[in-house]
């Protein structure tokens, strides 16, 4: 996709995850997962993320179960306008081209 704005993709990942489908993801649109920070690192993503060619950002979240769906609700809040701006922004674009 040179030349044209990547699709904004939110990965919310709570658990274990295979490297391959976030590597092809990372190729197709601007990536950015989120995932227990416990799981990042005991599974040996964080490594196989750094070997691979992905190019995406990785948000951690902290806590133990209950804490960590409670830090998710807010981190996904947070963040959804974020998203919502660049998709009406390719919408106008669409419709208006």
């Amino acid at each position: 996709m040179e030349g044209a704005e990547r699709m904004r993709v939110l990965y919310f990942c709570e658990g274990y995850t295979d490297i391959r489908f976030v590597v092809g993801l990372s190729e197709i649109c601007d990536l950015t997962m989120a995932i227990p920070a416990k799981h990042l690192h005991e599974s040996g993503l964080a490594a196989r993320l750094a070997e691979s060619p992905a190019r995406l950002q990785v948000d951690t979240i902290e806590g133990g179960r209950l804490a960590f769906q409670w830090r998710s609700l807010r981190y996904l809040f947070s963040r959804s306008e974020w998203y919502a701006r660049g998709r009406r922004r390719r919408f106008f674009r669409s419709r208006c081209a």
